[in-house]
């Protein structure tokens, strides 16, 4: 006779995977008045947010992000959950130093950390680096590093007049042909230099360094380059600063002079109304074209009001007051956050379709996300034993045909805005259900006692047992 039994051999993850950051190159710019609680941009001039992912499960793929050098603290931190870097004080690019400090990526524990200041010379350079550490605190404990540059942006940088400039040639144009001309203004009136940085590897491009003028200087060939993508680089000649992606045109104010001649020559300026407006926006005094001059966020600062002059240039000059507001929409900047990295839930394997498991909920910074969330599962579904419903996070169990339920189950899920996605783990823990009534070994049991037996007395011994 023989007897078959079964055997269920779980294996339990272990912490042996080192995070691994989510991108090779990062990088990073912060302007030197920036306020307090200002957020760190990347070269897209979208919130920089460094990310790492583990390989590993459960509690040992959980990420916390933190700066712990007491100096590096003063001027910046990190947010926990997203990974995104924000000033906590004023920064002084004249007197600002560089820092080398590590963020500590944890699970548990606590972060460890190597840092040094070093001298800043401005003259020099106009960027600090930043080395994020993603560790375990684990056993063993393993980690990754990545170094990446943050541009202090200053207020002589130049600005361009527009962000992006188009120009479409023949590619049988001659060379040395001009295409196109950029223009950039610094705000202290020093010398402007142009370069081209980046998107001309084969050197089909040339431009004149103090005018600004882009030429054809070897010859276009569609068929073998389309188009192309320059980056141009406009340097202040006295300070070395260069422009970062700002400069785009607001709105033009115009004043008109009954007077003749010189007299009716306008020029305008920008008067602080509130905010430090004139730190972040920048007119041209000749033709009263108003231009970002630094990064704005509508997380931030919504709004800003300040007042624009126009003084003629006759003697004695005149000169009249208009009130500006600038409002900014509210762009797709911010990804959403879960509100937590795990969930736990528990379900009975007797639960009926439909049966409600859990809800997990997201927030967005971005008050034109608020209602366009999506949630969805990502894995650990793949008998579908669960829905979610993708406009309110809410998890059931699913309404077909289920067989018998795993003992845990873990949902990776997710929520998207439509641009950014972020992910958290669900837990559910199925209790097994009590499915059999218990059996007594026999139909009828028998026992004799003497009449005058004393209370007490064992009777008789019955048994029943369980059908598994």
């Amino acid at each position: 006779m023989a007897s078959n039994a079964s055997l269920l051999i779980q294996i339990l993850d272990e912490n042996d995977n080192p995070p691994v950051f989510q991108q090779h190159h990062y990088r990073g710019s912060i302007c030197e008045l920036a306020p307090v609680n200002s957020v760190v941009l990347n070269s897209e001039n979208l919130p920089l947010v460094i990310k790492a992912s583990d390989a590993d499960s459960n509690q040992n793929a959980l990420l916390v992000y933190q700066i712990v050098e007491e100096t590096a603290k003063t001027f910046f931190t990190v947010d926990s959950v997203t990974g995104s870097i924000r000033t906590i004080a004023n920064l002084d690019h004249e007197t600002f130093s560089a820092f080398h400090f590590h963020v500590n990526v944890r699970d548990n524990g606590k972060p460890q950390l190597i840092a040094d200041r070093i001298p800043f010379d401005r003259e020099e350079r106009d960027f600090y680096e930043l080395i994020v550490e993603a560790r375990h605190c684990g056993d063993p404990p393993l980690s990754s590093t990545i170094t990446f540059p943050i541009t202090v942006v200053n207020k002589a940088m130049p600005v361009f007049d527009k962000s992006f400039y188009s120009v479409s040639v023949n590619e049988d144009l001659d060379v040395h042909t001009p295409i196109l001309g950029v223009n950039a203004t610094s705000p202290d009136g020093q010398n402007i230099i142009y370069t081209i940085v980046d998107g001309d590897a084969s050197f089909q491009f040339g431009i004149g360094f103090d005018t600004g003028v882009i030429s054809v200087i070897n010859s276009l060939d569609y068929e073998e380059t389309p188009y192309y993508r320059l980056t141009i680089r406009a340097t202040n000649y006295l300070t070395g600063s260069h422009t970062v992606m700002i400069g785009t045109p607001a709105l033009q104010v115009i004043a008109t002079d009954m007077d003749s001649e010189k007299n009716n020559v306008v020029g305008y300026q920008i008067f602080s109304k509130e905010h430090n407006s004139t730190d972040y926006f920048h007119i041209d005094s000749s033709s009263g074209l108003i231009l970002t001059a630094r990064i704005l966020d509508h997380e931030l600062v919504p709004e800003y009001d300040f007042i624009v002059r126009a003084t003629d240039n006759g003697f004695p000059s005149l000169s009249t007051e208009v009130s500006v507001t600038v409002l900014l929409k509210d762009m797709n900047d911010n990804p959403p956050v879960f509100n937590q990295l795990l969930y736990e839930a528990y379900v009975s394997e007797l639960a009926p379709k439909g049966h409600f498991i859990t809800c997990v909920q997201a927030s967005d910074a971005d008050s034109s996300d608020f209602d366009k969330l999506v949630y969805s599962i990502l894995s650990g579904n793949e008998r579908m034993d669960f829905v979610m419903e993708r406009n309110t996070g809410i998890i059931m169990l699913s309404s077909h045909l289920k067989q018998r339920m795993e003992p845990t189950y873990n949902l990776n899920v997710s929520v998207s805005d439509g641009v950014f996605t972020s992910t958290a783990q669900v837990h559910v823990k199925v209790f097994g259900a009590n499915l059999h009534d218990p059996v007594f070994e026999q139909k009828m049991f028998e026992a004799e006692l003497r009449e005058n037996s004393a209370v007490g007395t064992n009777v008789i011994q019955v048994g029943a047992f369980e059908i598994h």
